[in-house]
């Protein structure tokens, strides 16, 4: 089941978004979709298939708004991660031993 959502806008927003009324909506409907994303509301997954995109497709469609594929916690776990390695490699660094790290 399909629902509708209405929002009323000046037509001047549009214009001066220099967009004509049917990519204004569109373009509405991509950034909302986003921003649920964004906030873990919904999966890359279904918001790709809302937009009619392959997931991939969405995930390079993020950079264009600026969003990381990562969520805040996973960005603050991989930098947490980093500042461990780290410690690790200058420990090791210190006491001359060899690590050898595996390949990605």
């Amino acid at each position: 089941m399909k629902h509708v959502i209405s929002i009323n806008y000046p037509e001047s927003l549009a214009f001066s978004l220099k967009m004509n009324n049917e990519e204004f909506e569109n373009e509405i409907k991509i950034i909302s979709l986003i921003k649920l994303y964004e906030l873990g509301k919904i999966s890359s997954g279904f918001a790709a298939k809302l937009l009619n995109l392959s997931r991939v497709e969405f995930l390079e469609l993020l950079n264009k708004y600026h969003v990381s594929y990562f969520h805040k916690d996973v960005e603050k776990d991989l930098e947490s991660d980093l500042v461990i390695l780290d410690e690790i490699m200058v420990g090791a660094m210190q006491n001359n031993l060899n690590i050898i790290l595996p390949a990605l």
